[in-house]
Formats: structure tokens, C-alpha cells, sequence
């Protein structure tokens, strides 16, 4: 099944309405503990870091659509405004102003 932009863009509306523990919990259940990770605010594009025990590398992305990322899962955007576990991935929140993905190396 593939979404739609609308689709794709009320559901990143209703996750970003979330509180972060909301959103750990949502992360929790698809077997990712974000309990004890520590804040990020932005990974630079290019690096490699590893989360969850995944490897996986900031890329700059030319749109928001979460296309080609390691969250985005069955077609289902991830929550990428939970900046304090993966850093910031929209460029309304990044300081080099550039959409980013990540993907796994």
C-alpha cells in the first residue's frame, strides 16, 4: 500500500501534535528504546552514526517526504520531529536549512 501525500502529510501533522513521551512510546513499541538515549539536536550531512545497534548516515534529501529512510517503514512516515533522539531531519529545524534521511550503510 502506498500513501498518498495527503495521507503522508496527516500523519506526520497527528505525530508532531504528540508529546515526546508519546512519541517514545509509539518508538517503544516498534522496538526501539529511546529511553536512554541522550538529546541530539543535529547530525551533520554525511554522518555515520548507529542507533539501535543499526549503522546508518545523514543524507541530504531534496524534499520532506521521508522517501528512501531507514524510518520509514511500510509506507508509514516516521515521527522525524523527535529531534532529541535522531537530531533534526527538516530543514525548517536544521541549521544548513537541507531536508535529510537516513539511511542504513
Amino acid at each position: 500500500m502506498k500513501l498518498t501525500q495527503e495521507q503522508k502529510q496527516k500523519i506526520k501533522d497527528y505525530f508532531e501534535s504528540m508529546s515526546e513521551e508519546e512519541v517514545k512510546e509509539i518508538l517503544k513499541g516498534h522496538g526501539m528504546d529511546v529511553a536512554k538515549k541522550e538529546s541530539i539536536e543535529e547530525r551533520m550531512v554525511g554522518e555515520i552514526f548507529k542507533f539501535e545497534g543499526t549503522k546508518l548516515q545523514v543524507v541530504k534529501s531534496k524534499t520532506c517526504t521521508c522517501d528512501g529512510c531507514f524510518f520509514n517503514r511500510n509506507n508509514v512516515p516516521c515521527v522525524h520531529q523527535n529531534i532529541s533522539i535522531l537530531g533534526a531531519c527538516d530543514k525548517k529545524d536544521r541549521s544548513d536549512n537541507n531536508y535529510v534521511i537516513f539511511k542504513e550503510v
